[in-house]
């Protein structure tokens, strides 16, 4: 569905909130849906501070360790928008292939906690291998 007073507005707006480069893609540029979930998630994310730091729109209702680690064709940012995934990446780079779907209540980690205490993560093996999906 496209709407474009709504969609002209909401370019004018969002870069203000997230990274112009993930503001790009079939979801903004096809439809209107890409910039529905800006604002949806833009109370969340950029004022109440759930997952504030990743310059992308991302669901409250997911959790995303680092933005920098995890690798994604702006295509596929309905990946972020479902609910209840979570993106461990903090250790090691997670890589989704374009045209990938991820379901509901998925966790993808990247690392594992030290069995005798789990409050401690152990760290990541260079050169650590890619999750590749």
């Amino acid at each position: 569905m496209e709407r474009p007073v709504f969609s002209f507005f909401s370019k004018l707006i969002m870069p203000l909130f997230y990274d112009k480069k993930f503001l790009r893609g079939r979801w903004f540029e096809e439809s209107s849906l890409g910039w529905t979930w800006c604002w949806r998630n833009l109370w969340m994310q950029k004022i109440k501070g759930i997952n504030r730091d990743i310059p992308f729109p991302v669901s409250f209702r997911n959790e995303v360790s680092s933005a920098e680690n995890l690798i994604f064709d702006p295509d596929d940012m309905n990946d972020f928008n479902a609910f209840g995934c979570y993106f461990q990446n903090f250790a090691a780079k997670i890589v989704i292939g374009k045209g990938s779907y991820i379901a509901p209540n998925v966790g993808l980690v990247t690392a594992n906690h030290v069995l005798t205490d789990l409050e401690q993560h152990q760290p990541g093996k260079a050169p650590g291998p890619q999750i590749a999906l």
